[in-house]
């Protein structure tokens, strides 16, 4: 079972850092879904924005803010078909 070149892969990078740590705000904001600036300008016409923090977040230099998302707009989901 398995070859001698198996390799295991990882999810290891900038991008899954934050996503943990935007997770970690998201509990101790109490909040159900923060995302952070950049994930709201690519959404932003079809979500409802409630509150904005500002956090720092561990290992990063900087606050961030992240933004709760609380709903989505009427007719912003598509099923696929």
């Amino acid at each position: 079972m398995g070859g001698a070149l198996q390799e295991r892969v990882t999810a290891i990078g900038d991008a899954v850092n934050i996503a943990s740590r935007v997770e970690r705000a998201n509990k101790k904001a109490k909040t159900e879904f923060l995302v952070t600036e950049a994930a709201l300008l690519e959404v932003r016409d079809q979500v409802h924005v409630g509150r904005s923090i500002d956090v720092n977040l561990s290992g990063k230099t900087g606050a961030y803010t992240l933004h709760e998302i609380v709903g989505v707009r009427n007719g912003a989901l598509q099923t696929a078909g």
